[in-house]
């Protein structure tokens, strides 16, 4: 008798650098039917279980009934798993600097590191029992980082979708600068403007490399695009990953209704409960000092190019 074929998940990943509307996208996406949010899930280990930091829906991960049930179904009793040292395996195995060893040996990478194929199996179990205890048919993982979605794309129970979210750099730059609530009362660390450059230019090159070949499971979005015609991409976007037959939660072009969800990390937009107006974000054209705004335009003018940004609009579908 044949074995049944392992059920296959997909898992949609918006990749692509922070304050690039990364966290709204996630929200507006997880308000589809059968479509569920988990923010950046990658820190769900050590800002969720170890740190007991709050969800999306307004209490400490630990007390979240979603989260609670999800970690009970998988890693109750014997097949406990210590958050701390998944979270240092994250850290060994997905950080920006283990990105050129990715590409120089993609098939090979870390294959035979015992800890890394332990960290594969603890990502597997937990997006099986996100899966199986939301009864979702996509997650949306807002985690951002190309070393991570490429563990995910190494993972054979998942399908991984890649939505490549660009803004302008000298957007991300000016907002990495401002203050900006993951929850009330509590701010999201700062970077400054050579730092958050630094990974724009490194990580957007990067998603491209790995998944631009592949235009089945890659799709690449402006922000800017996004924030003028939200509704066409979010349709878009379903239709991507295909869900065609899904009704969006849009009232009109721009305004769309959205309750709490359990995103894990973010800005406090995945706290959003109610109708939101979608606008494009565009106060660094007047605010963003003219020093800071040569220097980052100066680190990247040739992606700037590349991506649309200079001269003229940015494109929105095919950067």
């Amino acid at each position: 008798m044949t074995p049944a074929a392992t059920p296959r998940l997909k898992v949609l990943y918006i990749a692509g650098n922070g304050r690039s509307g990364s966290t709204l996208l996630d929200v507006i996406l997880g308000q589809v039917a059968g479509f569920f949010p988990v923010g950046e899930v990658r820190n769900v280990w050590d800002y969720g279980l170890a740190e007991n930091r709050v969800c999306g829906c307004g209490v400490p991960t630990r007390e979240c009934d979603t989260w609670g049930e999800i970690f009970a179904s998988e890693f109750a009793g014997d097949a406990a798993v210590d958050p701390h040292q998944v979270a240092g395996w994250r850290e060994r195995f997905a950080q920006t600097k283990r990105l050129a060893p990715m590409m120089w040996q993609r098939s090979g990478y870390a294959r035979h590191n015992n800890d890394y194929a332990s960290y594969l199996s603890v990502i597997e179990r937990l997006y099986g029992a996100i899966a199986r205890v939301t009864d979702s048919s996509v997650i949306v993982d807002s985690s951002k980082w190309p070393t991570y979605a490429f563990l995910l794309d190494s993972i054979p129970t998942i399908d991984l979708y890649v939505l490549h979210l660009v803004r302008d750099p000298r957007a991300c730059a000016f907002s990495w600068t401002r203050k900006k609530e993951a929850v009330p009362g509590e701010f999201i660390d700062r970077r400054g403007l050579i730092q958050s450059t630094g990974y724009w230019m490194v990580w957007n090159p990067a998603i491209r490399h790995f998944w631009a070949r592949n235009p089945a499971r890659y799709m690449y979005l402006s922000y800017e695009a996004f924030a003028q015609r939200p509704r066409e991409w979010v349709r878009k976007i379903v239709d991507f990953v295909g869900e065609e037959d899904r009704e969006l939660p849009f009232l009109d072009e721009h305004r769309v209704r959205v309750a709490r969800t359990h995103a894990i990390e973010g800005n406090a937009a995945r706290s959003l409960d109610g109708v939101v107006d979608i606008k494009l974000d565009s106060a660094w054209e007047k605010k963003m000092p003219w020093s800071s705004r040569s220097l980052v335009t100066a680190m990247t003018w040739p992606l700037l190019w590349r991506y649309g940004y200079w001269p003229g609009p940015p494109r929105g579908a095919d950067g």
